[in-house]
């Protein structure tokens, strides 16, 4: 079997047809002298066409990611498709297995250590074997993002800006195509060694979402991932449009430049959030409070928008502690200013 560091695969990504298999991880550590974590991959491919890597799972506790990919698996037949899809649903099948953000096996957060490498530890691998070995083969890809037990999202895509005007105007396209409710255009600076950033350097169209979160499957987050996907896989030209409306998928667009969006909390207690991401709000205006926890009696502390904008995510989990983010504004910003 060929080996890429501890990661051993043996998967022909060339044929025509449906292969499904696993990837291998080798692990050694206090609690097993010797490991293997199985982590899944499917290639489908048939004819002429774009090859489009399809992945989720990249943090461990967001789900809906997972759970489209799986299904779109069992449904693709080659018969339907132009071109090769490469799916690897549970990306960081370590942190997957334990439900955690990032992994249990060496601590690291696979979207922060791209394009890794075989010699920095089984995170580092797994970002290098896609880095070095899949992205290589791929015109295009998405990395499915929830979320995940803390922090819940307006549904939509991340575009990231690159230094390649060509590639940021194709993974516009893509975006856009995808037709989640928002697409958010983001520097990639404070996600150095994103998946994102990463595929992009190497010449390939890509995006991120952020579909919904709060440990659990949406049914609303599952939907708009479930379309996307396939709008991506349409617009890309590897299958056959299924609906015949005519209707193109819609997106407004967000930026994160400007002033700081981010609420950070002050105090440690109990948090009661008082609107729903997506929301429009106007500095000042009251979003959030928080209960006290050590002093128990007394009031609460109103919390106020640090901007103008659009509430774009906003966190889930109810403790919060000194220094936690609320909260995240964004401001509303034309198409046509993803370009200046």
């Amino acid at each position: 079997m060929p080996t890429y560091g501890p990661i051993g695969y043996d998967l022909d990504l060339e044929s025509p047809g449906k292969r499904i298999a696993n990837v291998h991880l080798t692990h050694s550590d206090n609690q097993h002298a010797m490991s293997i974590v199985p982590i899944p991959m499917a290639v489908i491919s048939s004819g002429e066409g774009p090859t489009v890597l399809l992945c989720a799972g990249t943090h461990g506790n967001e789900y809906e990611g997972q759970v489209i990919l799986r299904e779109l698996v069992r449904e693709l037949n080659p018969d339907s498709i132009n071109g090769r899809v490469i799916v690897m649903p549970s990306l960081n099948m370590p942190a997957v297995r334990e439900d955690t953000r990032v992994s249990p096996l060496d601590g690291s957060n696979l979207n922060r250590v791209f394009p890794g490498g075989p010699k920095q530890g089984p995170t580092a691998a797994i970002a290098g074997f896609i880095a070095e070995l899949i992205l290589p083969l791929c015109d295009a890809g998405i990395d499915i993002h929830t979320g995940g037990n803390t922090t819940t999202f307006a549904p939509l895509v991340f575009l990231c800006r690159c230094d390649d005007d060509e590639v940021f105007a194709q993974s516009a396209a893509l975006a856009r195509a995808f037709g989640a409710p928002w697409t958010y255009l983001v520097t990639g600076v404070q996600d150095e060694g994103g998946f994102d950033p990463c595929a992009q350097s190497q010449g390939v169209k890509f995006i991120s979402t952020e579909l919904g979160g709060g440990a659990r499957l949406g049914r609303n987050s599952l939907s708009i991932g479930r379309r996307g996907v396939r709008n991506m896989l349409t617009h890309l030209g590897v299958m056959e449009s299924d609906d015949h409306s005519g209707d193109e998928p819609n997106t407004r667009y967000l930026s994160d430049q400007g002033p700081s969006g981010s609420l950070i909390s002050e105090n440690s207690g109990f948090l009661e959030t008082l609107l729903e991401p997506g929301t429009k709000v106007a500095k000042g205006d009251v979003v959030a409070r928080v209960h006290p926890l050590e002093n128990g009696f007394e009031p609460s502390v109103t919390l106020h928008a640090p901007r103008d904008g659009v509430i774009v995510a906003q966190r889930t989990k109810v403790h919060i502690k000194h220094g936690d983010i609320v909260l995240i504004v964004a401001n509303e910003i034309d198409e046509d200013a993803l370009y200046l």
